[in-house]
C-alpha cells in the first residue's frame, strides 16, 4: 500500500515538469496536482500507523508513536524551509523533478522492507465495505461534535494554506521569477 501511494504521488508530481516542457504550466495545473497529491497521500499515514505496531514491541509502542509524530512534524517543518531555499536555487519546476525522484526512492525503500509477522495478529484481506462503513461512522462522529467541526475547519484551513504555498512559485514565475517569490 505504501509503495503504491509513493509511486502514485511521484507520477502526479511529474505532471508539473511535463506541463512546463510542453508550455502548458499554469497555476491551475499546479493546484490540481497539489489537490490530487493531498488526496493520494491520505492512505499513507493510516498505513504507517497500522504498520508501527507490527515492527515495535507493545512495551515500546507509546514511545515509538511519540517519536514517529515528532519526527514527522519536525521533518515537515524543516522540509518547508529547505524547499524554499531550493526553489530560489534551482527553480520550482526542477524541484518537482527532485520531488518525483524522492518519491521513487521512497517507493524503493518501502518495497525493500519486510515486516516480520507477530504472534497474535492475524492477516486479514482488505474489507472495502467494512472500511467504507467505518469511514462513514468516523465522519458522523466528526460532524456531530463541536471538537470534530473545529478539527474539520482546522484541516480545511491547513489544506488551503498548502494549496497557497504550492501555487506561489507558479504565480511568482508568471510575475517576474524566483526573486519575486
Amino acid at each position: 500500500m505504501l509503495t503504491l501511494v509513493e509511486i502514485t504521488q511521484g507520477v502526479l508530481v511529474l505532471a508539473v515538469p511535463i506541463a512546463a516542457v510542453f508550455g502548458h504550466l499554469t497555476v491551475s495545473v499546479v493546484l490540481a496536482v497539489m489537490v490530487l497529491l493531498s488526496l493520494g497521500g491520505l492512505p499513507a499515514l493510516p498505513a504507517q500507523n497500522a504498520t508501527l505496531p507490527l515492527v515495535v514491541s507493545d512495551d515500546d509502542l507509546i514511545g515509538a508513536n511519540s517519536a514517529f509524530s515528532v519526527v514527522t512534524k519536525t521533518f515537515g517543518a524543516i522540509a518547508r524551509g529547505v524547499a524554499g531555499a531550493l526553489i530560489a536555487l534551482v527553480g520550482s519546476v526542477t524541484l518537482y523533478l527532485i520531488d518525483a525522484a524522492t518519491f521513487a526512492l521512497s517507493a524503493l525503500v518501502f518495497t525493500s522492507l519486510s515486516v516480520p509477522p507477530r504472534s497474535g495478529i492475524e492477516e486479514r484481506a482488505l474489507d472495502l465495505t467494512g472500511y467504507v462503513s467505518d469511514l462513514r461512522s468516523g465522519i458522523d462522529v466528526l460532524t456531530s461534535s463541536t471538537a470534530g467541526q473545529m478539527l474539520i475547519a482546522s484541516r480545511f484551513a491547513n489544506f488551503l494554506a498548502g494549496v497557497t504555498l504550492a501555487a506561489l512559485p507558479a504565480f511568482a514565475n508568471t510575475t517576474g521569477g524566483s526573486e519575486v517569490y
